[in-house]
């Protein structure tokens, strides 16, 4: 092999490895690029009234007010899930239900569960029970007020609402807690309903038939916004049952009727002193022989009966309160032909 030919050779493969590295050209084929890990950041909780709120659109607002993509809460558990990436902290989220709006404060990404109580801390800390105004015109210094003063409020509230809550349950474990359905913290709400009105402040009722209000926090309280103790919900005392007594049997006058009259029977002096509705049950002791006399009923206060021989007829009636049974009661109906007089006694 000849020098010269040694020196193209060398020269030819300088110029291949310099065009390689070099961008010009455009022959090129550039490096691939892999992209790293894209992190996102959520808001998400369980939406909860007693019952879940399932179905239901949530929306979030950070702190510049910039609204998030509307999240919904799953059909069946009530969760939802907001993606807040690109937006900055406190959160403010709310979601629609049955007996009202709520609202919650997400501090950072995380868990923000929204009900009742959430909705209870987060008007206070605002001073506004209008909480359906405040979500729609949140500002930064709304925010950040609601934000400074939520650990305090938290506070008042559970003292507040000590009797009602869950032995250790605080209320900024409503917030951040795990929520289930019909047990735990969220037995609250199948107890009491916690209502927060732009007009009538925040109340707290029972569930039962009775609907009693046991805390009210006037709408002047939330607004002043002060430090001060709220007042404080006293839970209804179930009264000692009254001990089961057995009712009292009546059965009536005796009477002295002519034969083939219809008589009517009376049990409606008979009586319960706790109030029981009562039964009745009469039944004939004795008849004069040959008569085929009955009762229209066994079971009426009043019932009746044709006495078809002369003689007397004694009938027993016992009452009962749905528990016990009266002391028989026996009254006396005599019969006699026309024209004829008797004296009839007990």
């Amino acid at each position: 092999m000849s020098r010269n030919f040694i020196k193209v050779l060398g020269l030819f493969v300088a110029v291949v490895f310099g065009m390689s590295g070099c961008g010009g050209g455009g022959s090129g084929t550039a490096a691939p690029i892999i992209p790293g890990n894209v992190s996102t950041s959520t808001v998400s909780g369980t939406a909860s009234e007693g019952a879940l709120i399932t179905g239901k659109t949530v929306k979030l607002k950070d702190a510049n007010g910039t609204s998030a993509i509307d999240g919904t809460t799953n059909a069946t558990t009530g969760i939802y899930s907001i993606d807040v990436t690109g937006l900055t902290a406190p959160f403010l989220v709310t979601v629609a239900g049955t007996n009202g709006t709520y609202v919650s404060l997400a501090q950072t990404a995380g868990t923000a569960n929204i009900n009742p109580i959430t909705t209870t801390v987060v008007a206070l800390a605002a001073g506004n029970p209008d909480v359906s105004a405040l979500f729609a015109s949140i500002t930064h210094a709304q925010l950040t007020a609601i934000n400074s003063n939520y650990t305090a409020k938290s506070a008042l509230v559970t003292a507040s609402l000590q009797s009602a809550l869950p032995a250790g349950v605080q209320t900024q474990d409503y917030f951040t807690g795990t929520i289930t359905a019909g047990t735990g913290m969220d037995a609250v709400f199948d107890t009491y309903q916690i209502s927060v009105n732009p007009t009538s402040g925040i109340t707290v009722k029972t569930k039962d038939a009775s609907s009693t209000t046991v805390l009210t926090i006037p709408t002047a309280t939330v607004t002043a916004n002060t430090t001060q103790a709220l007042p404080t919900l006293i839970a209804p005392t179930t009264p000692t049952p009254i001990a089961n007594t057995a009712p009292v049997a009546n059965a009536g006058t005796a009477q002295n009727i002519v034969i083939g009259t219809v008589v009517t029977l009376d049990g409606s002096g008979s009586s319960d002193a706790n109030g029981d509705t009562l039964t009745y049950s009469w039944a004939f002791t004795s008849k004069p022989a040959g008569s085929t006399a009955i009762l229209s009923s066994t079971t009426a206060v009043k019932p009746t009966f044709t006495a078809d021989v002369v003689g007397t007829y004694v009938f027993n009636l016992i009452v009962n309160d749905g528990k016990l049974n009266s002391i028989p009661s026996t009254v006396n109906v005599v019969s006699i032909a026309n024209n004829g007089s008797i004296s009839v006694g007990w």
